[in-house]
C-alpha cells in the first residue's frame, strides 16, 4: 500500500515539475516576444527622430581603416559591409535630450523661488545659485540601433575602442534581434553604469560571455581591444590596439589580464596582482566569429 502511495506521489511531483518547466518556457517565450516588439518600436522611434540627420548628413560606410579594424575582430562572424555610421549629433534625439535636461533645470529654479530658498545656500558658490544656474547642453553618448552606429562626434581614429564597443551591439542585433535594445535599456535603468561592469559579474561567479548583460558583453570586447596582449614563446610582442584578435593560438597567443581592483595603484606589481581573463576573452571572440 505504502509503495503505491509513494509511487503516486512521485508521479504527481514529476508532473508538477514538468508543468513548471513548461510554464517557465512559456514565460521566456512571452518575454522574448515583448523584448522584440519593444526593441522594434525603439528602432522605429530612433529612425523617425534621426530622419533629418540622415537627410542632411547621410549614413556613411566604414572607411578602409575602420573596415580593417572590425574585420580583425569579427573575421566572417559579422557582415561589416552593412554597418553605417552617423558621425555627428542625432538631430531630434539631441533636441529631445536638451529639452528634457533644461526642463529639469527650470523646474529646480522654479521650486527654489517658490519656497524662497536662500540665493546662496551655505557652502555653495555663486555659480550654483538659481541666478547663476546655466542651462548646459547635455552630452550624448554614442549608441547603436540596428546596423547604424551614431558616434555623437567621437572620432574613430582617436577612439577606435568606441567603434569596437558599438559594433558588438550590431552583432547582437544581427544574431539576437531587436530584443537586445530592450535588454540594454532595462540594464541601464536598473543598474546604471554598473551594467557596463563585466568584471564584477565575472568575479561574482558568472563565467561565460553569454551570461553577461549586453552592455557588459560590449565592454569586455572593448577592454580586450584596449588591453589585450599578443604573445609568442611566452614573450609579449604587442599590447593593446586590437592585437589580441591577431592570435592564431598556434604560434601567436592572446592574453587578457587586468590589474586586480584591490591592487596598489602605484605599484610595483607582480603576477599575483593581476586577474587573468584570457579564456573568457578567447571564448567570446570565438563566439563572435561563429
Amino acid at each position: 500500500m505504502w509503495g503505491k502511495v509513494k509511487k503516486a506521489f512521485k508521479g504527481g511531483w514529476n508532473a508538477l515539475k514538468k508543468g513548471w518547466e513548461k510554464l517557465k518556457g512559456m514565460g521566456k517565450a512571452i518575454w522574448s516576444a515583448i523584448k522584440t516588439l519593444f526593441g522594434s518600436f525603439i528602432i522605429f522611434l530612433v529612425w523617425l527622430l534621426t530622419l533629418p540627420c540622415r537627410i542632411f548628413q547621410g549614413r556613411k560606410k566604414l572607411n578602409d581603416r575602420e573596415h580593417a579594424l572590425l574585420k580583425n575582430v569579427y573575421r566572417d562572424g559579422l557582415n561589416i559591409n552593412k554597418i553605417r555610421i552617423v558621425p555627428k549629433h542625432a538631430c531630434l534625439i539631441e533636441v529631445a535630450a536638451i529639452a528634457w535636461e533644461w526642463s529639469k533645470e527650470v523646474g529646480k529654479m522654479i521650486i527654489r523661488h517658490m519656497f524662497r530658498q536662500p540665493e546662496t545656500p551655505t557652502g555653495a558658490t555663486e555659480s550654483e545659485t538659481p541666478e547663476g544656474t546655466e542651462l548646459r547642453r547635455p552630452s550624448l553618448r554614442p549608441f547603436t540601433i540596428g546596423y547604424t552606429i551614431y558616434l555623437e562626434g567621437v572620432k574613430t581614429s582617436e577612439s577606435p575602442e568606441t567603434l569596437v564597443h558599438e559594433s558588438v551591439h550590431v552583432w547582437q542585433y544581427a544574431h539576437v534581434g531587436a530584443g537586445y535594445i530592450t535588454d540594454s535599456l532595462v540594464g541601464q535603468a536598473l543598474r546604471g553604469q554598473g551594467t557596463y561592469d563585466w568584471r564584477s559579474v565575472v568575479d561574482g561567479g558568472q563565467s561565460t560571455w553569454a551570461e553577461l548583460s549586453v552592455e557588459s558583453q560590449a565592454s569586455l570586447i572593448e577592454d580586450t581591444f584596449l588591453r589585450g596582449e599578443l604573445m609568442s614563446n611566452g614573450v609579449v610582442e604587442e599590447f593593446g590596439n586590437g592585437c589580441f584578435f591577431k592570435a592564431d593560438w598556434v604560434k601567436k597567443f592572446g592574453r587578457l589580464r587586468l590589474l586586480k581592483l584591490s591592487a596598489d595603484d602605484e605599484g610595483p606589481w607582480n603576477d599575483n596582482d593581476y586577474d587573468d581573463y584570457t579564456e573568457l576573452a578567447r571564448s567570446a571572440v570565438e563566439l563572435l566569429r561563429g
